[in-house]
């Protein structure tokens, strides 16, 4: 027995059913789901303020739930927003690559704990300290230069 595959009238017809079943069950649940054709966007929000904005004019995305965190991709690149605290996580490695530069900084203090750092700058390797600095080790400490300057 053959079946033949709907036609473009039937297809649409069966997306427009499944629309409404879906709409349906969304205001049971007092989901809200609003098209906007005057801004192009598509806001999906649930009763306990989650939220999902696909926004065409802007050529964004953002997601954002109740407790404050957001995300946001939009031209202007990729925004991770939260009040409280954010982990990442690999189990394998993780790499982050950037064509312009790295910055990291924080109010409090920076740990990084490891089995071996190894940094490596192509030009010039600069570590200060506006009060004390300390290099230690409990094995043996080697400074190694073509001309090695103390004080």
């Amino acid at each position: 027995m053959s079946t033949t595959p709907p036609n473009s009238d039937q297809r649409l017809t069966l997306l427009e059913q499944r629309v409404s079943v879906l709409e349906s069950a969304l205001a049971a649940q007092k989901t809200a789901v609003h098209y906007d054709d005057a801004t192009k966007t598509i806001t999906l929000r649930t009763p306990a303020g989650q939220a999902l904005t696909i926004d065409d004019q802007n050529s964004s995305i953002s997601l954002k739930d109740a407790s404050g965190n957001s995300i946001t991709l939009s031209p202007a690149g990729i925004a991770i927003v939260s009040p409280y605290d954010i982990t990442v996580k690999a189990s394998g490695n993780l790499a982050q690559t950037a064509l312009g530069n790295v910055t990291v900084s924080a109010t409090g203090n920076l740990h990084v704990a490891t089995q071996q750092i190894d940094l490596e700058a192509q030009t010039t390797f600069n570590a200060k300290a506006s009060a004390t600095a300390e290099v230690s080790a409990s094995g043996v400490l080697t400074l190694k230069g073509a001309l090695v300057s103390i004080n």
